[in-house]
């Protein structure tokens, strides 16, 4: 028989544009002052905390917590790209219904770099080399808008080195991942990235 779970409390703090945002240790710090002052309890009765965030090292969830104190609970960090807040509310609420804790804190914040989303890790295998070929497979036929790389389209301009070589690979005939564009002499996008 599994416990409901619900929620205690809940905050956000001001989003603001990348570099002029607090360091992501005061935002997560701020914002589980917020949600606890909203459920009327105070870090002592957390049981588990699950932080989610993107960008930053392994454990800036305890990073950002011990900004409100040193729980000595387990604290996982949470990191599944644009759904790592609901991965880490999923994970709360899933730790409650089983029994295995009475309180948790799900918490996120995130301190992006101005500028472009660019890969951090050019040194290995991008993850989304599935996706995009899954993504070139299902639309093989679709012209590149104003003569513009699918990837420009959906806003994915730079995902990784790895990937460029990838696709310029594909248009030299020894790859499986392309669009139409990526079938013409280098286009824009690639030129830039090929530069």
């Amino acid at each position: 028989m599994t416990v409901k779970a619900y929620v205690g409390g809940a905050a956000m703090i001001e989003f603001r544009k990348p570099g002029d945002s607090d360091p992501y240790d005061v935002m997560g710090g701020n914002a589980v002052r917020a949600a606890l002052a909203d459920a009327g309890i105070g870090l002592d009765k957390v049981q588990q905390a699950y932080a989610s965030y993107i960008y930053g090292d392994s454990a800036c969830g305890q990073k950002a917590l011990y900004e409100v104190g040193l729980p000595g609970i387990p604290i996982f960090n949470v990191n599944n790209n644009c759904s790592s807040g609901s991965s880490a509310i999923f994970l709360a609420r899933q730790a409650v219904e089983s029994g295995m804790a009475d309180c948790v804190l799900a918490f996120g914040f995130e301190q992006m770099q101005p500028g472009a989303l660019k890969a951090h890790w050019d040194d290995r295998v991008s993850p989304g080399r599935l996706v995009l070929n899954a993504l070139f497979k299902s639309r093989p036929n679709t012209p590149p808008p104003g003569g513009r790389c699918h990837a420009v389209r959906l806003g994915w301009v730079r995902i990784s080195r790895n990937l460029w070589r990838d696709a310029r690979s594909v248009r030299q005939g020894r790859g499986q991942i392309a669009p139409s564009c990526c079938r013409q002499p280098l286009c824009p996008v690639h030129q830039a990235a090929d530069g």
